[in-house]
């Protein structure tokens, strides 16, 4: 049985809609196949992936009160995501540039030094990177 396996890579939070619905396709579209899916978050995107039960910091209660219900949908379905198998994993460098600390983000998402490395290491096993 073939493993499938792809990077998915996004930078801007606009485009978590259109990602996660491209995952979802995917992942319908594979059925029970085996599957290795990872999504790289770096730039303005890393903001997302804010655990806003876990901190209490200025910067989480902003967030609070200008989320729209589809930003809650996006976190939701992130947290779904995870517990299908998909893998979440974050640029350390974006976030120091927004001034995150991984502390701040939910449980499950890894850390990866440099997002160019990421792909390159990623594209060497054998997976599809596909951009947001």
């Amino acid at each position: 049985m073939i493993k499938f396996k792809a990077l998915f890579h996004i930078s801007e939070p606009e485009n978590w809609a259109i990602l996660l619905e491209n995952v979802d396709r995917l992942l319908l579209d594979l059925g029970s196949e085996e599957f290795d899916l990872e999504v790289l978050v770096t730039g303005e995107a890393v903001k997302t992936l804010l655990d806003i039960n876990r901190d209490k910091s200025s910067i989480i209660d902003t967030m609070k009160a200008i989320m729209s219900s589809s930003d809650e949908n996006i976190m939701n379905r992130i947290n779904e995501l995870h517990t299908t198998g998909v893998e979440f994993v974050a640029s350390s460098k974006s976030l120091e540039e927004n001034e995150i600390s991984p502390s701040k983000l939910y449980e499950f998402v890894s850390m990866v030094p440099a997002a160019v490395t990421e792909v390159v290491l990623r594209q060497n096993e054998g997976y599809a990177y596909i951009k947001m």
